[in-house]
């Protein structure tokens, strides 16, 4: 998977528009997630907050288990990428954060082994806190 420019650390700086970029290709990529995760749209959501002091945003792809958080960072770092756990669609906080680095997902390998550890997170979700209607574990090897 080729990522695009304004993940990496070689963006251009900070501005609305590049803001604007960065958050039409994160969106994208959560879609991407989310479609290969198998998700249907009524199983997750996508939002978008804005820093205002930074002028920094956080886009996050949130489902019944699961959230995965794109945090932009500033001018010359790559964009942060992190994933936790949540109890239920009302836990707003969710569990211990895991990093997940840009170079990582670059890789075809890689980026399988983020959804692998995606959905390891929903079945493990859906074990220990019961079945919710909105999450479904999907194996693939």
């Amino acid at each position: 998977m080729a990522l695009p420019k304004a993940f990496h650390a070689t963006r251009r700086t900070s501005g609305e528009s590049a803001a604007a970029e960065l958050r039409q290709h994160a969106t994208r990529f959560m879609r991407r997630v989310a479609q290969d995760l198998r998700l249907s749209s009524r199983d997750f959501e996508i939002v978008v907050k804005r820093e205002t002091l930074k002028r920094r945003q956080r886009i996050t792809l949130r489902t019944g288990s699961f959230f995965l958080e794109l945090r932009d960072t500033e001018p010359g770092k790559p964009v942060a990428i992190t994933y936790r756990t949540r109890r239920q669609r009302a836990d707003l906080t969710g569990g211990g954060e895991n990093a997940v680095r840009t170079e990582q997902i670059a890789t075809a390998d890689g980026y399988a082994d983020l959804l692998s550890s995606l959905r390891l997170s929903q079945g493990l979700s859906i074990s220990q806190y019961g079945s919710f209607q909105t999450c479904r574990r999907h194996t693939r090897f």
